[in-house]
């Protein structure tokens, strides 16, 4: 994997191998293999990564991820893994609801630390960086999946 070593998370990963270990255990015990498994916020593709393997060549796994700088290192990580045959990245943000939103993305510190908030809401806070290439309704999005073994 890409991993910065000045943010929280990567470098994490970096000196103890692994990131929310409880989560990352209960992950393997459930992704059956030929599954699907969606990642909302999929970051630098930890959680992406470990499902592409348990879910094999017939399984499907959707990493969706706003934020520009981190899909970088996103599809960095699935590239350099190897397992871009069973996913797709959807470079969109999720909602309850279309709704035109603002991503506030944290410092490099922790770069999995942004929130989204709709113009109502954003008044008078300081917006750090606007990415405005999130889409706020993945339903909306379509990217090309990849092909499934028949």
């Amino acid at each position: 994997m890409r991993l910065d070593p000045y943010d929280y998370v990567t470098k994490e990963i970096l000196l103890s191998h692994t990131w929310e270990p409880l989560t990352t255990q209960e992950l393997l015990r459930h992704v059956p293999t030929g599954g699907t498994f969606v990642d909302v916020g999929a970051h630098v593709g930890w959680y992406t990564l470990k499902a592409a393997k348990l879910v094999g060549p017939k399984g499907l796994v959707i990493a969706v991820e706003p934020n520009h700088e981190t899909l970088i290192q996103l599809r960095d990580n699935i590239r350099a893994s190897g397992v871009g045959a069973v996913v797709v990245v959807a470079p969109v943000a999720c909602s309850n609801a279309e709704a035109r939103l603002t991503l506030y993305a944290a410092s490099r510190a922790n770069t999995g630390e942004f929130a989204f908030l709709s113009q109502r809401f954003a008044r008078g806070r300081r917006r750090r960086r606007f990415l405005s290439g999130a889409r706020p309704a993945a339903g909306r999005y379509r990217e090309r999946s990849p092909r499934r073994p028949g």
